[in-house]
């Protein structure tokens, strides 16, 4: 994330310039939307950038995205590692759940009721932000 962060900096510049120029030319609210997420990021960067990650966007497009917006990188660095851990803990959960529930069903081990709905719930989950 801290390396795409620099690049974009030093080389999406004026490719993100000209293609904001280009899109001006084009729709009507495209500035009224553009002028309203760069106040957004403004206002409040850090907040901006926890909810970009914890949305569905795929982190690529935020790696490339936030640093073009102007988010300053002693911004981004912890919002980003804030909000990577949410969907790192329930990935890692998941691969727990499954080694648990193959160890099971191979004679390995039991599983309890708790860890099947839970793992159940994470699957669901992981599966709804796909969608």
């Amino acid at each position: 994330a801290a390396v795409t962060f620099f690049l974009a900096r030093r080389f999406g510049v004026d490719a993100a310039g000209a293609l904001q120029s280009a899109l001006r030319a084009g729709p009507a609210n495209f500035d009224t939307w553009s002028t309203r997420l760069r106040r957004g990021v403004q206002g409040n960067a850090f907040r901006f950038c926890l909810l970009a990650r914890l949305s569905p966007i795929p982190s690529w497009v935020n790696n490339y995205a936030l640093p073009l917006a102007d988010v300053p990188f002693e911004t981004f660095l912890p919002a980003t590692l804030l909000g990577m851990l949410p969907p790192l803990t329930a990935n890692v959960y998941s691969g727990a759940c499954a080694l648990s529930l193959a160890s099971a069903l191979t004679g390995g081990g039991t599983v309890d009721g708790g860890s099947l709905v839970l793992g159940a719930l994470s699957a669901l989950s992981g599966a709804a932000i796909l969608q």
